[in-house]
């Protein structure tokens, strides 16, 4: 029966999603697990697994229905907004896209710069319900240092 009505919500939201043209989800406060690696300038004592967050981070992902193509940005604990596709010189790609049970896609970030690349893959899960989370994997490798992290955070959704 649960899953019937979670189905019968999906049915709802797309069917009221296709007369918008895209969806806007919003992440905020995402908590989760940080780690650094050893090397580079962490010093050893702070190697291994933290608990980590971004307070005042906000992470907005725009997917657009008409030719599925997706917009990402944030803004950092600092206060300042980044698009990895226009300020880092990174691309955003839409790399997978479930329709079943409640809906979820997956995208995934790359850039590189002077000190460090960075992939970054982020799924959206629970398109179809009312409160859909997002998971993020980010991982940098430099020369100053290489870390590893991962959040969660249930996100709000806006048709535009």
């Amino acid at each position: 029966m649960r899953k019937l009505i979670a189905l019968s919500t999906a049915v709802i939201f797309v069917a009221g999603a296709s007369q918008a043209e895209k969806l806007q989800f919003e992440c905020t406060n995402l908590q989760g697990k940080h780690y650094y690696g050893d090397g580079g300038q962490t010093p050893e004592k702070n190697e291994g697994w933290i608990d980590d967050g971004i307070s005042n981070g906000v992470f907005v992902t725009q997917f657009d229905l008409e030719d599925q193509s997706v917009t990402y940005r944030y803004k950092d604990a600092t206060g300042v907004w980044y698009d990895p596709a226009q300020d880092e010189g990174g691309f955003v790609a839409l790399v997978s896209m479930n329709n079943n049970y409640e809906g979820s896609f997956q995208i995934m970030i790359v850039t590189e710069g002077p000190d460090a690349s960075n992939v970054t893959s982020v799924v959206i899960n629970g398109i179809g319900s009312m409160a859909p989370t997002m998971l993020m994997n980010a991982t940098r490798h430099g020369y100053i240092n290489s870390s590893r992290t991962f959040y969660t955070e249930e996100c709000t959704m806006a048709a535009g």
